[in-house]
């Protein structure tokens, strides 16, 4: 799911990714991660910055979660969304989520994201994070 405006929810989509068969495959599905996302060449966990491509290159499927910490029902999704995120770690290694945060400060964001398991655009990155909302 993402939120544009808290309350205004709209389906969230995958983007399906081919796996990387060879290098230059490889290559071509990051290139498109890093045009998308601004030319970013890393993305946040808990243990610090992962770069693009280990974070994302083997994946058949990355989705992209717009969420905030201010936002009631993006709150009350969240734990439902982690659940579901965990139980398919379990059994599969073939997607990544991507948190893209809609806080209005990084205090925020740091609040909300360290209780997700997944990835995140950094916070300070805000040029980014507008253009794909």
């Amino acid at each position: 799911m993402s939120h544009n405006v808290c309350g205004s929810v709209t389906p969230a989509t995958a983007a399906p990714t081919t796996p990387a068969a060879t290098p230059s495959e490889g290559k071509s599905n990051i290139d498109a991660f890093k045009k998308l996302l601004g030319g970013a060449e890393k993305l946040q966990s808990k243990s610090g910055d992962v770069e693009l491509e280990k974070a994302l290159g083997k994946n058949k499927y990355t989705l992209f979660y717009f969420s905030a910490h201010w936002c009631p029902p993006c709150r009350a999704f969240t734990p439902m969304l982690t659940k579901v995120y965990n139980r398919l770690k379990e059994t599969r290694n073939d997607f990544e989520i991507v948190f893209l945060s809609g806080d209005n400060d990084e205090h925020q964001f740091k609040e909300y994201f360290k209780d997700m398991p997944w990835l995140a655009l950094p916070y300070t990155d805000r040029k980014t994070k507008e253009k794909l909302s």
